[in-house]
């Protein structure tokens, strides 16, 4: 090999592995965005029911 295929080969190299780093790099983060996604609907729903258990409870108070 000379030294221009060496470099070539190194370059093609680096360029094959950056490629494959990002690509786990988008994957890990669309993963990470649907989980946030989720946990935020979760902890909507949760809040939701927290204030309608509130509610229920004040007005049952109120009727006693």
């Amino acid at each position: 090999m000379n030294q221009k295929s060496i470099a070539s080969y190194l370059e093609d190299w680096l360029r094959q592995n950056i490629e494959k780093e990002r690509d786990k790099y988008a994957a890990e983060l669309d993963g990470l965005r649907r989980e946030k996604d989720k946990l935020e609907r979760q902890r909507k729903k949760l809040l939701e029911a927290h204030y309608n258990d509130a509610i229920l409870q004040k007005r049952a108070a109120e009727n006693r």
